[in-house]
């Protein structure tokens, strides 16, 4: 089968990436290599730090983000050409933030990092797609994935209606 290679995370994102507009930001940024592939990038992943105030500047950025796009075609391929550079470690993914001041600058507005910009959409939608996962027992299990940690998860399964009334979740910013 072709797809045979590919892992349960990815089919995981992929899932999730087709119903989110935080998913489509995160493409916007780009996805970081799967776990193992860069373990300093897995650490920094699982160390990071999910809370709603994050996730709601993060979500006010987005909605502002994606106004600004509809607005000035060049901001839009600005965009669109930033989806293209290499974000295959969390180190690419930083750089791509630097390389973009004026994206990066409708977060830094909500008061969010770097890290925050790049990091968020990923560590939210890895670990709240291992919180919703239906068959735990499985391996590879995402909840055993190093760049995941249990209070992600934890914070999902919390936060689950709250995460799910935000903007950047809604279909009408699509």
């Amino acid at each position: 089968m072709l797809f045979a290679s590919v892992t349960r995370k990815t089919r995981m994102r992929e899932s999730a990436m087709k119903f989110s507009y935080v998913a489509l930001l995160a493409v916007l940024i780009g996805a970081p290599a799967m776990a193992g592939e860069d373990p300093a990038g897995d650490k920094v992943m699982h160390d990071y730090v999910l809370t709603m105030p994050k996730v709601k500047a993060y979500d006010a950025a987005v909605v502002a983000l994606y106004g600004a796009e509809k607005q000035d075609p060049a901001f839009k391929a600005e965009s669109d050409a930033m989806t293209k550079e290499p974000s295959d470690t969390v180190v690419q993914l930083r750089e791509k933030m630097d390389r973009h001041p004026r994206i990066m600058g409708y977060f830094q507005k909500q008061g969010l990092t770097r890290d925050d910009a790049a990091l968020l959409p990923f560590v939210l939608l890895d670990a709240c797609s291992a919180a919703q996962d239906p068959h735990p027992a499985q391996d590879p299990h995402p909840a055993q994935d190093p760049s995941i940690s249990p209070q992600q998860i934890a914070f999902c399964k919390t936060n689950q209606a709250e995460l799910q009334s935000l903007k950047m979740f809604s279909s009408h910013l699509q």
